[in-house]
Protein backbone atom coordinates (compact mmCIF):
# COMPACT_ATOMS: atom_id res chain seq x y z
CA UNK A 1 0.00 0.00 0.00
CA UNK A 2 0.93 3.47 -0.61
CA UNK A 3 2.56 5.37 2.35
CA UNK A 4 0.15 7.82 3.33
CA UNK A 5 2.40 10.62 2.62
CA UNK A 6 2.62 9.31 -1.15
CA UNK A 7 -0.82 9.64 -1.25
CA UNK A 8 -0.91 13.26 -0.55
CA UNK A 9 1.44 14.11 -3.00
CA UNK A 10 -0.37 16.41 -5.65
CA UNK A 11 -0.46 15.32 -9.06
CA UNK A 12 0.29 17.03 -12.66
CA UNK A 13 -2.57 18.74 -14.32
CA UNK A 14 -2.98 15.97 -17.40
CA UNK A 15 -6.24 18.11 -18.62
CA UNK A 16 -4.49 21.49 -18.71
CA UNK A 17 -1.75 20.00 -20.30
CA UNK A 18 -3.31 18.22 -22.73
CA UNK A 19 -5.28 21.38 -23.91
CA UNK A 20 -2.27 23.45 -23.68
CA UNK A 21 -1.02 21.25 -26.54
CA UNK A 22 -3.75 21.24 -28.44
CA UNK A 23 -4.46 24.61 -28.31
CA UNK A 24 -0.89 25.68 -29.24
CA UNK A 25 -0.71 23.29 -32.11
CA UNK A 26 -4.37 24.78 -33.33
CA UNK A 27 -2.77 28.49 -32.95
CA UNK A 28 0.60 27.15 -34.76
CA UNK A 29 -0.34 24.70 -37.72
CA UNK A 30 -3.84 26.59 -38.98
CA UNK A 31 -1.43 29.61 -40.17
CA UNK A 32 1.04 27.35 -41.10
CA UNK A 33 -0.87 25.13 -43.04
CA UNK A 34 -2.66 28.16 -44.24
CA UNK A 35 0.00 29.84 -46.11
CA UNK A 36 2.93 29.17 -48.71
CA UNK A 37 6.86 30.06 -48.53
CA UNK A 38 5.81 32.18 -51.09
CA UNK A 39 3.05 33.90 -49.19
CA UNK A 40 4.83 34.72 -46.19
CA UNK A 41 7.83 36.15 -47.77
CA UNK A 42 5.61 38.54 -50.28
CA UNK A 43 3.87 39.52 -46.71
CA UNK A 44 0.55 40.90 -48.36
CA UNK A 45 -1.06 37.30 -46.56
CA UNK A 46 -1.43 40.08 -43.65
CA UNK A 47 -4.64 40.72 -43.78
CA UNK A 48 -7.56 42.18 -41.06
CA UNK A 49 -9.30 38.62 -40.86
CA UNK A 50 -5.97 36.79 -40.77
CA UNK A 51 -4.68 38.94 -37.48
CA UNK A 52 -7.71 38.60 -36.01
CA UNK A 53 -7.55 34.52 -36.30
CA UNK A 54 -4.18 34.83 -34.65
CA UNK A 55 -5.46 36.88 -31.91
CA UNK A 56 -8.46 34.77 -31.12
CA UNK A 57 -6.53 31.69 -30.71
CA UNK A 58 -3.15 33.10 -29.12
CA UNK A 59 -5.69 34.87 -26.60
CA UNK A 60 -7.10 31.09 -26.05
CA UNK A 61 -3.59 29.97 -25.91
CA UNK A 62 -2.87 32.39 -23.16
CA UNK A 63 -5.45 31.24 -21.25
CA UNK A 64 -5.04 27.61 -21.55
CA UNK A 65 -1.69 28.39 -20.18
CA UNK A 66 -2.47 30.31 -17.45
CA UNK A 67 -4.69 27.35 -16.66
CA UNK A 68 -2.02 24.59 -16.86
CA UNK A 69 0.55 26.80 -14.66
CA UNK A 70 -1.81 27.38 -12.41
CA UNK A 71 -1.67 23.28 -11.94
CA UNK A 72 1.79 23.72 -10.76
CA UNK A 73 1.45 26.11 -7.75
CA UNK A 74 0.16 23.74 -5.78
CA UNK A 75 3.59 22.06 -5.73
CA UNK A 76 5.65 23.43 -3.18
CA UNK A 77 9.24 22.09 -4.23
CA UNK A 78 11.68 22.90 -0.87
CA UNK A 79 14.43 20.51 -2.17
CA UNK A 80 14.90 19.06 -5.27
CA UNK A 81 12.37 19.09 -8.44
CA UNK A 82 10.39 16.25 -8.84
CA UNK A 83 10.85 13.97 -11.48
CA UNK A 84 7.57 13.48 -12.45
CA UNK A 85 6.57 17.10 -12.49
CA UNK A 86 9.24 18.44 -14.51
CA UNK A 87 8.63 15.43 -17.34
CA UNK A 88 5.49 16.44 -17.45
CA UNK A 89 6.20 20.39 -17.57
CA UNK A 90 8.70 19.31 -20.59
CA UNK A 91 6.06 17.11 -22.00
CA UNK A 92 3.86 20.22 -22.98
CA UNK A 93 6.96 22.21 -23.85
CA UNK A 94 9.44 20.91 -26.08
CA UNK A 95 6.78 19.78 -28.62
CA UNK A 96 5.51 23.35 -29.18
CA UNK A 97 8.97 24.67 -28.76
CA UNK A 98 10.03 22.87 -31.60
CA UNK A 99 6.64 23.42 -33.56
CA UNK A 100 7.16 27.28 -33.00
CA UNK A 101 10.65 26.76 -34.12
CA UNK A 102 9.25 24.94 -37.50
CA UNK A 103 6.35 27.10 -37.94
CA UNK A 104 7.32 29.91 -40.69
CA UNK A 105 7.72 33.76 -39.42
CA UNK A 106 3.99 35.04 -39.56
CA UNK A 107 4.41 37.94 -38.23
CA UNK A 108 8.10 39.49 -39.09
CA UNK A 109 10.17 39.48 -41.54
CA UNK A 110 13.29 40.01 -39.30
CA UNK A 111 14.58 36.73 -39.43
CA UNK A 112 14.96 37.07 -43.15
CA UNK A 113 16.97 40.11 -42.94
CA UNK A 114 19.03 37.89 -40.14
CA UNK A 115 19.79 35.52 -42.40
CA UNK A 116 20.13 37.86 -45.58
CA UNK A 117 23.16 39.81 -43.40
CA UNK A 118 24.50 36.21 -42.24
CA UNK A 119 25.08 35.25 -46.15
CA UNK A 120 26.91 38.64 -47.28
CA UNK A 121 29.14 38.03 -44.41
CA UNK A 122 29.43 33.86 -45.02
CA UNK A 123 28.85 33.01 -48.40
CA UNK A 124 29.47 36.30 -50.49
CA UNK A 125 32.59 37.78 -48.49
CA UNK A 126 31.47 41.12 -48.10
CA UNK A 127 31.28 43.40 -44.80
CA UNK A 128 27.50 44.23 -44.01
CA UNK A 129 28.52 46.97 -42.20
CA UNK A 130 30.37 48.74 -45.13
CA UNK A 131 27.67 48.08 -48.24
CA UNK A 132 24.30 47.63 -47.58
CA UNK A 133 21.94 44.37 -49.06
CA UNK A 134 21.52 46.66 -52.51
CA UNK A 135 24.88 45.44 -53.17
CA UNK A 136 23.89 41.66 -52.81
CA UNK A 137 20.18 42.08 -54.16
CA UNK A 138 20.93 40.00 -57.71
CA UNK A 139 21.83 36.90 -55.22
CA UNK A 140 19.48 34.56 -55.30
CA UNK A 141 18.02 34.32 -51.84
CA UNK A 142 18.88 38.17 -50.64
CA UNK A 143 16.86 38.62 -53.79
CA UNK A 144 13.54 37.74 -52.30
CA UNK A 145 13.90 39.70 -49.36
CA UNK A 146 11.63 42.88 -48.62
CA UNK A 147 13.94 45.84 -49.75
CA UNK A 148 12.13 47.55 -46.51
CA UNK A 149 15.58 48.66 -45.60
CA UNK A 150 17.68 47.75 -48.29
CA UNK A 151 19.63 50.95 -47.81
CA UNK A 152 20.83 50.53 -44.09
CA UNK A 153 23.98 48.83 -43.13
CA UNK A 154 23.61 45.73 -40.73
CA UNK A 155 22.69 46.78 -36.95
CA UNK A 156 23.12 44.02 -35.39
CA UNK A 157 26.58 43.45 -33.14
CA UNK A 158 29.23 41.08 -34.36
CA UNK A 159 28.06 38.32 -31.92
CA UNK A 160 24.65 38.56 -33.82
CA UNK A 161 26.14 38.78 -37.10
CA UNK A 162 28.57 35.74 -36.59
CA UNK A 163 25.15 33.90 -35.29
CA UNK A 164 23.54 34.70 -38.46
CA UNK A 165 25.71 33.21 -40.78
CA UNK A 166 25.33 29.71 -39.39
CA UNK A 167 22.74 28.90 -41.01
CA UNK A 168 24.54 29.95 -44.84
CA UNK A 169 27.40 27.66 -43.59
CA UNK A 170 24.84 24.45 -42.49
CA UNK A 171 22.68 24.65 -45.31
CA UNK A 172 23.75 23.16 -48.93
CA UNK A 173 21.64 24.89 -52.01
CA UNK A 174 18.96 26.70 -49.01
CA UNK A 175 16.25 28.25 -49.39
CA UNK A 176 15.02 31.81 -47.71
CA UNK A 177 12.50 30.29 -45.18
CA UNK A 178 14.59 26.92 -44.49
CA UNK A 179 17.55 29.17 -43.67
CA UNK A 180 15.35 31.14 -41.24
CA UNK A 181 13.67 28.41 -39.62
CA UNK A 182 17.31 26.83 -38.98
CA UNK A 183 18.43 29.70 -37.46
CA UNK A 184 15.08 29.79 -35.54
CA UNK A 185 16.20 26.27 -34.02
CA UNK A 186 19.69 27.84 -33.11
CA UNK A 187 17.85 30.06 -30.54
CA UNK A 188 15.76 27.00 -28.83
CA UNK A 189 18.86 26.39 -26.71
CA UNK A 190 18.83 30.03 -25.36
CA UNK A 191 15.24 29.91 -25.35
CA UNK A 192 15.42 26.97 -23.00
CA UNK A 193 18.23 28.80 -20.58
CA UNK A 194 16.17 31.53 -20.10
CA UNK A 195 14.30 28.65 -17.91
CA UNK A 196 17.37 27.44 -16.40
CA UNK A 197 18.45 31.16 -15.23
CA UNK A 198 15.02 31.32 -13.72
CA UNK A 199 14.98 28.04 -11.56
CA UNK A 200 18.83 29.50 -10.71
CA UNK A 201 17.44 32.99 -9.70
CA UNK A 202 14.45 31.29 -7.18
CA UNK A 203 16.36 28.73 -6.67
CA UNK A 204 14.93 29.16 -2.45
CA UNK A 205 11.60 30.01 -3.56
CA UNK A 206 9.10 26.77 -3.60
CA UNK A 207 7.15 28.42 -6.49
CA UNK A 208 10.40 28.30 -8.57
CA UNK A 209 9.12 25.71 -11.41
CA UNK A 210 6.18 27.23 -11.67
CA UNK A 211 7.55 30.36 -12.48
CA UNK A 212 9.56 28.84 -14.67
CA UNK A 213 7.32 26.75 -16.73
CA UNK A 214 4.88 30.55 -16.71
CA UNK A 215 7.79 32.02 -18.56
CA UNK A 216 9.10 29.33 -21.13
CA UNK A 217 5.33 27.74 -21.69
CA UNK A 218 4.37 31.41 -22.26
CA UNK A 219 2.42 31.74 -25.73
CA UNK A 220 3.94 35.46 -26.55
CA UNK A 221 7.07 34.62 -25.88
CA UNK A 222 7.33 31.39 -27.78
CA UNK A 223 6.17 33.38 -30.60
CA UNK A 224 8.21 35.99 -30.31
CA UNK A 225 11.30 34.18 -29.47
CA UNK A 226 10.65 30.73 -31.95
CA UNK A 227 7.93 31.79 -34.73
CA UNK A 228 9.45 35.35 -35.79
CA UNK A 229 12.95 34.10 -34.06
CA UNK A 230 13.98 38.09 -32.82
CA UNK A 231 17.24 38.07 -31.24
CA UNK A 232 15.62 40.19 -28.98
CA UNK A 233 15.13 37.04 -27.25
CA UNK A 234 18.92 36.46 -26.73
CA UNK A 235 19.30 39.83 -25.44
CA UNK A 236 16.76 38.93 -22.65
CA UNK A 237 18.56 36.11 -21.57
CA UNK A 238 22.19 37.70 -21.45
CA UNK A 239 20.65 41.43 -19.43
CA UNK A 240 18.71 38.85 -16.84
CA UNK A 241 22.23 36.45 -16.78
CA UNK A 242 24.06 39.72 -16.25
CA UNK A 243 21.71 41.12 -13.30
CA UNK A 244 21.89 37.21 -12.13
CA UNK A 245 25.86 37.36 -11.75
CA UNK A 246 25.38 40.77 -9.92
CA UNK A 247 23.41 39.84 -7.75
CA UNK A 248 25.86 36.59 -6.74
CA UNK A 249 28.85 39.40 -7.01
CA UNK A 250 30.67 38.25 -10.03
CA UNK A 251 31.78 41.49 -11.49
CA UNK A 252 34.08 39.80 -14.49
CA UNK A 253 31.09 37.43 -15.39
CA UNK A 254 28.71 39.51 -15.16
CA UNK A 255 30.93 42.02 -17.52
CA UNK A 256 31.16 39.35 -20.16
CA UNK A 257 27.68 38.44 -20.32
CA UNK A 258 26.78 42.32 -20.88
CA UNK A 259 29.32 41.98 -23.27
CA UNK A 260 27.59 39.37 -25.05
CA UNK A 261 24.01 41.44 -24.58
CA UNK A 262 25.36 44.25 -26.05
CA UNK A 263 27.49 42.59 -29.23
CA UNK A 264 24.21 41.24 -30.09
CA UNK A 265 22.48 44.48 -30.41
CA UNK A 266 23.86 47.91 -28.95
CA UNK A 267 20.80 49.21 -27.20
CA UNK A 268 21.61 46.97 -24.39
CA UNK A 269 24.51 49.29 -23.23
CA UNK A 270 22.23 51.75 -22.26
CA UNK A 271 22.53 49.51 -18.67
CA UNK A 272 26.01 49.94 -18.20
CA UNK A 273 26.35 53.42 -16.14
CA UNK A 274 23.57 51.34 -14.21
CA UNK A 275 25.78 48.53 -13.83
CA UNK A 276 28.81 50.11 -13.60
CA UNK A 277 27.42 52.34 -10.43
CA UNK A 278 26.10 49.44 -8.98
CA UNK A 279 29.29 47.60 -8.86
CA UNK A 280 31.13 50.97 -7.28
CA UNK A 281 28.14 51.03 -4.76
CA UNK A 282 29.75 47.91 -3.36
CA UNK A 283 33.20 48.73 -3.93
CA UNK A 284 35.89 50.79 -6.34
CA UNK A 285 37.74 47.11 -6.48
CA UNK A 286 34.86 45.78 -7.70
CA UNK A 287 33.86 48.40 -10.30
CA UNK A 288 37.27 48.91 -11.82
CA UNK A 289 37.28 44.49 -12.34
CA UNK A 290 33.49 44.54 -13.75
CA UNK A 291 34.58 47.76 -16.42
CA UNK A 292 38.16 46.36 -17.04
CA UNK A 293 36.33 43.17 -18.33
CA UNK A 294 34.05 45.00 -19.91
CA UNK A 295 36.45 47.23 -21.71
CA UNK A 296 38.79 44.46 -23.12
CA UNK A 297 36.03 42.43 -24.46
CA UNK A 298 33.63 44.17 -25.70
CA UNK A 299 36.61 47.19 -26.40
CA UNK A 300 38.26 44.66 -28.42
CA UNK A 301 35.57 43.08 -30.16
CA UNK A 302 34.27 46.05 -31.77
CA UNK A 303 38.19 47.68 -32.17
CA UNK A 304 38.41 44.09 -34.41
CA UNK A 305 35.67 44.99 -36.40
CA UNK A 306 36.33 48.86 -36.77
CA UNK A 307 32.96 50.32 -34.48
CA UNK A 308 30.47 47.63 -36.03
CA UNK A 309 27.23 48.79 -36.30
CA UNK A 310 27.83 52.22 -34.39
CA UNK A 311 27.76 54.77 -37.09
CA UNK A 312 24.73 53.40 -38.26
CA UNK A 313 22.95 53.07 -35.21
CA UNK A 314 23.76 56.73 -34.50
CA UNK A 315 22.63 57.25 -38.04
CA UNK A 316 19.20 55.41 -38.23
CA UNK A 317 18.59 57.13 -34.45
CA UNK A 318 18.28 60.37 -36.24
CA UNK A 319 15.85 59.35 -38.65
CA UNK A 320 12.35 61.08 -36.77
CA UNK A 321 10.59 61.42 -40.27
CA UNK A 322 7.22 60.63 -38.57
CA UNK A 323 5.69 59.85 -35.53
CA UNK A 324 3.21 57.98 -36.31
CA UNK A 325 4.81 54.55 -34.37
CA UNK A 326 5.51 56.79 -31.58
CA UNK A 327 5.56 55.68 -28.12
CA UNK A 328 4.28 57.41 -25.31
CA UNK A 329 7.04 60.36 -24.30
CA UNK A 330 7.50 61.62 -28.08
CA UNK A 331 3.49 60.91 -28.44
CA UNK A 332 2.54 63.33 -26.15
CA UNK A 333 5.26 65.85 -27.19
CA UNK A 334 4.25 65.89 -30.52
CA UNK A 335 0.48 67.04 -28.85
CA UNK A 336 2.39 70.02 -27.53
CA UNK A 337 2.54 70.96 -31.47
CA UNK A 338 6.48 71.15 -31.35
CA UNK A 339 8.76 70.73 -34.92
CA UNK A 340 9.82 67.32 -34.61
CA UNK A 341 13.35 67.99 -34.42
CA UNK A 342 12.57 69.44 -30.84
CA UNK A 343 10.45 66.02 -29.88
CA UNK A 344 13.22 64.28 -30.93
CA UNK A 345 15.62 66.88 -28.40
CA UNK A 346 13.36 66.55 -25.49
CA UNK A 347 12.18 62.75 -26.20
CA UNK A 348 16.42 62.33 -25.20
CA UNK A 349 16.76 64.84 -22.59
CA UNK A 350 13.90 62.96 -21.44
CA UNK A 351 15.85 59.72 -21.32
CA UNK A 352 19.07 61.44 -20.53
CA UNK A 353 17.32 61.97 -17.02
CA UNK A 354 16.10 58.76 -16.66
CA UNK A 355 19.20 57.27 -16.75
CA UNK A 356 21.16 59.59 -14.59
CA UNK A 357 17.88 59.44 -11.97
CA UNK A 358 18.18 55.91 -12.01
CA UNK A 359 22.36 55.90 -11.55
CA UNK A 360 22.21 58.14 -8.43
CA UNK A 361 20.19 56.06 -6.23
CA UNK A 362 21.81 52.68 -7.51
CA UNK A 363 25.21 54.61 -6.58
CA UNK A 364 23.78 55.12 -3.15
CA UNK A 365 23.21 51.39 -2.39
CA UNK A 366 19.67 51.65 -2.68
CA UNK A 367 19.04 48.91 -5.10
CA UNK A 368 22.07 47.15 -3.42
CA UNK A 369 20.10 43.11 -3.08
CA UNK A 370 18.43 43.37 -6.72
CA UNK A 371 20.62 44.82 -9.82
CA UNK A 372 17.66 43.84 -11.84
CA UNK A 373 15.25 47.08 -10.88
CA UNK A 374 17.33 49.71 -11.94
CA UNK A 375 18.49 48.08 -15.19
CA UNK A 376 14.85 47.59 -16.32
CA UNK A 377 13.79 50.87 -15.17
CA UNK A 378 16.42 52.48 -17.45
CA UNK A 379 15.58 50.49 -20.27
CA UNK A 380 12.07 51.35 -19.98
CA UNK A 381 13.17 54.70 -20.04
CA UNK A 382 14.28 54.01 -23.22
CA UNK A 383 11.71 52.14 -24.77
CA UNK A 384 9.09 54.74 -23.41
CA UNK A 385 11.38 57.84 -25.41
CA UNK A 386 11.83 55.82 -28.49
CA UNK A 387 9.76 56.95 -31.87
CA UNK A 388 9.22 53.56 -33.24
CA UNK A 389 7.78 50.73 -31.64
CA UNK A 390 7.29 47.30 -32.09
CA UNK A 391 5.90 44.31 -29.79
CA UNK A 392 9.62 42.53 -29.26
CA UNK A 393 11.23 45.98 -27.71
CA UNK A 394 9.22 45.13 -24.41
CA UNK A 395 12.07 42.23 -23.92
CA UNK A 396 14.43 44.70 -23.45
CA UNK A 397 13.24 45.81 -20.01
CA UNK A 398 10.02 43.98 -19.04
CA UNK A 399 11.83 40.01 -18.34
CA UNK A 400 14.33 42.40 -16.01
CA UNK A 401 11.43 43.43 -14.04
CA UNK A 402 10.25 40.00 -13.63
CA UNK A 403 13.72 38.99 -12.41
CA UNK A 404 13.52 42.00 -10.16
CA UNK A 405 10.17 40.42 -8.10
CA UNK A 406 10.46 38.94 -4.83
CA UNK A 407 8.03 36.65 -5.02
CA UNK A 408 5.77 34.55 -7.24
CA UNK A 409 2.49 36.98 -6.67
CA UNK A 410 4.85 40.42 -7.77
CA UNK A 411 6.38 38.04 -10.96
CA UNK A 412 2.96 36.72 -12.28
CA UNK A 413 1.73 39.86 -11.67
CA UNK A 414 4.35 41.15 -14.36
CA UNK A 415 4.57 38.35 -16.56
CA UNK A 416 0.75 38.58 -17.24
CA UNK A 417 0.97 42.45 -17.61
CA UNK A 418 3.54 41.82 -20.19
CA UNK A 419 1.62 39.37 -21.57
CA UNK A 420 -1.40 40.88 -22.11
CA UNK A 421 0.22 44.29 -23.60
CA UNK A 422 1.99 42.42 -26.29
CA UNK A 423 -1.23 40.52 -27.14
CA UNK A 424 -3.35 43.47 -27.84
CA UNK A 425 -1.32 46.00 -29.21
CA UNK A 426 0.02 43.81 -32.01
CA UNK A 427 -3.22 44.54 -33.47
CA UNK A 428 -3.77 47.70 -32.47
CA UNK A 429 -3.57 50.45 -35.09
CA UNK A 430 0.00 52.53 -34.88
CA UNK A 431 -1.77 55.80 -33.73
CA UNK A 432 -3.01 54.43 -30.18
CA UNK A 433 -0.52 51.57 -30.01
CA UNK A 434 2.22 53.67 -28.25
CA UNK A 435 -0.22 55.34 -25.52
CA UNK A 436 -1.35 51.74 -24.44
CA UNK A 437 2.07 50.50 -24.76
CA UNK A 438 3.22 53.50 -22.59
CA UNK A 439 0.78 53.14 -20.02
CA UNK A 440 1.42 49.97 -19.58
CA UNK A 441 5.24 50.26 -19.19
CA UNK A 442 4.72 53.14 -17.18
CA UNK A 443 2.17 50.99 -14.57
CA UNK A 444 5.02 47.95 -14.72
CA UNK A 445 8.10 50.72 -13.45
CA UNK A 446 5.76 51.80 -11.04
CA UNK A 447 5.25 48.52 -9.97
CA UNK A 448 8.31 47.15 -9.43
CA UNK A 449 9.65 50.15 -7.57
CA UNK A 450 6.25 50.00 -5.19
CA UNK A 451 7.00 46.35 -4.29
CA UNK A 452 10.40 46.75 -4.06
CA UNK A 453 10.52 49.74 -1.31
CA UNK A 454 12.59 49.35 1.56
CA UNK A 455 10.83 48.21 4.70
CA UNK A 456 10.40 51.28 7.10
CA UNK A 457 13.39 51.66 9.82
CA UNK A 458 11.67 50.82 13.15
CA UNK A 459 10.89 54.10 15.01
Amino acid sequence: MPSPSASNQPTPPVFSLLGYLAVGFLTLLLPECSLSDAQVIDGRYATIDFLKTIFFTLLAWVAITAWWVHGFYKLKVKDSIPGEWLGHALAGLVPLALLAAWCKPFLSVDTTYYVAYGRQLAVLGLNPYQVNLYASETDPIISQVSHMWFGTTALFGPVALALYAVPNLLVPNPQLLQLATVLKFLWLPFYFSLGALVLAHWSDDENRLTMALAVVANPILLWLGLVDGHVDILITLFMALTAYLMSKDRPEWSAVALSLAASLKLVAIVVLPVCFFWWLSQSVRKALRFSAVFVALYGGLYLAVRGGEYLAVIEFTKNWDNLVAANLVPALLNRLHLELHQVQRYSNLVFYATVAAVCWPTWRGRFEKNPALPMGLAMGGLVLTRTYFQPWYTLWFWPLLWFACKDFKSFYQQLGLWTLTVLFTWFLPWTIKGYLVGLATLIALAHAVRVNRPPPEPA
